[in-house]
């Protein structure tokens, strides 16, 4: 995990591009780290296209960029498009926590942050993409799901895809409106063998690109908690009756 990847590091702080780079050097054991402490050197590194970047880590509050520009560079850039993106800032409002994840990052950190709460991001962030490369398997019939919310929330949805760590819906339409990033929820799955009842958190939440729903319904991603040893085992069940894994450039998780 990092021991082969490259990572830049942005941040108008030097003290803080200093310790998350010690961090990825000492810890991962990290190939390659660039740094950036402005708009320009940024952009530099982004189109100089003679790195290809793994992770970025990313000043919210950087002067010159919005977080959604950036983000539109990172995927106009080849080198940059796959990069596991974390956003470094100092907001806590769960308004703006949802729009980081919503504009496309992979995790975000509240500053000051500390050792171990990187490390918890970083070493996810790779579990959840290794696991959703192997194991993530396609519904392919009709398959409802029940979801109901922490606030009470209860709502119908269809299982698009599904893996050991999480799956994706879709979802009515206004459920963005009764329903928020990481709000708990209970995702109930109807099996053969009876229902199966899964703790998640709702990590995605973003338009439904198809062309027959795009106005009725939203795609919403959930990433399990840790499962019990008898959900682990029946959870096993249904997705060895689905079929192989899907490949990994399938674009809808």
């Amino acid at each position: 995990m990092l021991e082969n990847d490259t990572a830049l590091v942005v941040d108008l702080s030097a003290e803080v591009r200093e310790y998350v780079a010690s961090i990825l050097r000492h810890q991962f054991h990290c190939r390659r780290i660039l740094s950036a402490g402005s708009r320009n050197d940024l952009l530099e590194i982004l189109g100089s296209g003679t790195e290809r970047l793994d992770w970025i880590f990313f000043d919210w509050e950087l002067p010159g960029m919005q977080p959604t520009e950036f983000l539109q560079e990172v995927q106009r850039h080849p080198g940059s498009r796959g990069a596991a993106v974390i956003m470094m800032t100092r907001h806590r409002e769960k308004s703006a926590l949802h729009e980081i994840l919503q504009a496309g990052a992979s995790d975000y950190l509240i500053k000051p942050f500390t050792l171990s709460i990187l490390l918890f991001k970083v070493r996810r962030i790779s579990l959840s993409e290794d696991r959703r490369t192997g194991e993530r398997l396609r519904v392919h019939a009709s398959q409802e799901i029940d979801l109901r919310f922490s606030k009470g929330t209860k709502l119908a949805a269809t299982l698009l895809s599904i893996s050991p760590t999480g799956c994706l819906a879709r979802a009515p339409a206004f459920s963005n409106r009764l329903a928020q990033i990481y709000d708990e929820a209970q995702i109930t799955l109807q099996t053969e063998e009876g229902a199966i009842n899964l703790q998640g958190e709702l990590v995605r939440m973003e338009g439904d690109r198809s062309s027959q729903s795009s106005q009725t319904h939203i795609l919403t991603a959930f990433r399990f908690r840790p499962l019990s040893t008898e959900a682990t085992k029946r959870l096993s069940s249904f997705m060895a009756s689905i079929g192989p894994p899907l490949p990994t450039d399938w674009e809808n998780t």
